[in-house]
């Protein structure tokens, strides 16, 4: 179950931020945090996950938000299987240097 959290954060992360990169915007630092909510019976699946996406440098709002919904929507495969039977939140955090 780890692993496929890891690899839903994985896969968004790469859309995100070939998104951004592809605008030309410079990400000083970037990582993603990954918790998700599990059933107590068996078979314990995911009921809820949540990605909080942490970026530093000058980078506009908008342009987080745009790519975070265009990598969710359109490009994440993992996500894309997922989000049919779970709930996916995210969140985001932009630090200035």
């Amino acid at each position: 179950m780890e692993n496929l959290l890891s690899s839903l954060a994985a896969c968004s992360s790469i859309h995100i931020l070939i998104i951004l990169k592809k605008k030309k915007l410079n990400i000083e630092d970037y990582h993603v945090e990954a918790t998700a909510e599990r059933c107590d019976e068996p078979p314990r699946i995911f009921t809820k996950i949540h990605l909080k996406y942490i970026f530093k440098g000058n980078i506009p709002t908008q342009a987080v938000e745009d790519a975070i919904r265009i990598a969710q929507e359109k490009y994440c495969s993992v996500g894309g299987m997922l989000k049919k039977d779970v709930p996916i939140v995210t969140s985001y955090e932009i630090i200035k240097p």
